[in-house]
């Protein structure tokens, strides 16, 4: 048997249907919201960031953090361009109107990378465990 590094492997946490099923929620997902979003202007801002933000979480437990991630630069360009004034223009008025979108995105981005890391850990944590009740197994037979 091969010494086990400290190191965390690099393979991907979740099956590929898993991120593809993420890729999908995000794909689909953020021009319906978008376009509901974009049709209206009496909501406030800040139900929309978490509107996109849902949408983001959604995609990123789904299919962990390329999806996550991309949903969050996505969303974020997608509510500037569409949803904050002046719209059709990746200005921003508002100085409020920056702070949010910018806490929106770290917020976002933060999500998906600790949603992807509890993945990793989960597995790791469920490879360790097996491996215990191997060496355990072993051991009772040699004793």
């Amino acid at each position: 048997m091969s010494p086990r590094l400290p190191f965390p492997s690099r393979r991907p946490a979740l099956p590929a249907g898993r991120r593809l099923a993420g890729w999908a929620v995000l794909g689909l997902g953020l021009p319906v919201l978008t376009g509901a979003l974009a049709g209206r202007r009496t909501a406030s801002l800040a139900v929309d960031l978490l509107l996109y933000l849902g949408l983001v979480l959604i995609a990123g437990v789904v299919g962990g953090s390329g999806p996550g991630l991309a949903g969050a630069a996505l969303a974020a360009l997608a509510a500037n361009y569409y949803v904050i004034p002046p719209v059709h223009r990746l200005t921003i008025a508002k100085t409020e109107d920056v702070v949010a979108l910018v806490m929106f995105t770290a917020v976002a981005v933060t999500v998906s990378t600790l949603v992807n890391r509890s993945a990793r850990l989960a597995a790791e944590a469920r490879r360790a465990r097996a491996e215990a009740g191997a060496l355990a197994r072993s051991t009772a037979t040699l004793a």
